[in-house]
């Protein structure tokens, strides 16, 4: 007998066992995002994402049926993401602390789910519709929780931006492998110009 009979330790997956709908649902959003964080918002269609996965591209159409529902579906997952970084619990403080706290929401980011921030960059330059309708729509959810930071200063709307574009450089930065000392120079200095 030639066969190659391995045990598997207790516990561990069949190979070949089927994926729950839920969990084929999720490893097939995981890898939208990750080849989205590669090629670009609306770049990567079904047959990428069976490649990836090793499934047919059949399957794929299954859980995402047109390319429309499957970029949805990678922005919606960003979106969710990039909006659970932030919440208003800072409300007045200072344009220097509503920079540090959106920073730490960006490097959050990058640290734990880096395709997620790629994703979010590469769709902040996207004008096509409907991702740069749906890309708005998120930028001002995210000025608008940064406003109340900067308290009831004359600039709020231009600090508002310059600390919003700061966030995207400072995680930019963080991807190309600046220092953390780097990182808090670029926020000093900014901080500097919005105080």
């Amino acid at each position: 007998m030639t066969e190659d009979l391995r045990i598997r330790p207790l516990g561990a997956k069949n190979p070949h066992q089927r994926m729950s709908p839920e969990d084929r649902n999720a490893q097939l959003l995981s890898l939208a995002v990750e080849l989205t964080a590669q090629r670009g918002v609306g770049r990567v269609g079904h047959g990428d994402i069976a490649k990836a996965a090793k499934v047919s591209t059949g399957t794929v159409f299954n859980y995402f049926p047109t390319m429309e529902a499957l970029n949805s579906a990678v922005i919606a997952k960003v979106q969710a993401e990039t909006m659970g970084l932030f919440t208003d619990d800072h409300a007045g403080k200072t344009a220097a602390s509503a920079l540090i706290f959106y920073s730490q929401g960006i490097l959050h980011l990058v640290e734990t789910q880096p395709a997620i921030f790629k994703v979010f960059l590469n769709w902040s330059q996207s004008f096509d519709d409907p991702f740069r309708t749906q890309f708005l729509a998120l930028k001002t959810y995210i000025l608008e929780i940064l406003k109340p930071l900067l308290g009831l200063r004359g600039h709020a709307d231009t600090d508002v931006h310059i600390i919003y574009g700061t966030g995207l450089l400072y995680g930019q930065m963080k991807l190309e492998g600046y220092s953390d000392n780097d990182l808090t120079k670029l926020a000093s200095r900014v901080a500097e110009l919005v105080t």
